[in-house]
């Protein structure tokens, strides 16, 4: 019996890369020119935060919304810890397939993914901004028309 292993080809590549590579790449390259495209980037990390410089968010609705989160996740904290073989009862529907509730792990992840999905939209609303005057987002929302739906987690 023989033991012939069969071979596969590789295909070549058919064309040469196009793209060359960039002074920081070479062996050559200087330290100013492994530091530029860095410095580039925090450039333009730097421009775009300058958009949320508006943004502004009351220390009283910040110092309640973390409250609430903290009681909360204390108490499926301490829920698991004293029922680790009962899975926390999860109400929402993307989590109602009978694995999520029957496994204690997968129902303490889901319960602790819906709590802090909650305490995001929380601070989302808490957000307070100034708007533009004038701008077509202002007057819809100024109207009520336009006003999103908030999806509440987790009640």
């Amino acid at each position: 019996m023989s033991t012939a292993r069969k071979t596969t080809s590789r295909a070549k590549p058919s064309a040469k890369p196009t793209m060359e590579p960039t002074a920081a790449a070479t062996p050559q390259a200087t330290a100013a020119d492994r530091v530029t495209p860095v410095l580039s980037l925090g450039e333009s990390l730097g421009k775009s935060l300058q958009g949320f410089a508006h943004l502004s968010m009351a220390p009283d609705a910040l110092g309640r919304i973390q409250t609430d989160y903290l009681r909360q996740v204390t108490d499926l904290w301490n829920t698991t810890l004293t029922s680790p073989t009962e899975a926390p009862k999860v109400k929402d529907r993307r989590f109602s397939a009978e694995a999520w509730q029957r496994n204690p792990a997968s129902s303490f992840l889901a319960s602790a993914y819906l709590l802090n999905a909650n305490a995001l939209l929380n601070l989302a609303d808490a957000v307070q901004g100034d708007e533009k005057p004038g701008s077509a987002c202002a007057s819809l929302c100024s109207s009520g028309s336009m006003l999103p739906r908030r999806r509440t987690f987790w009640r």
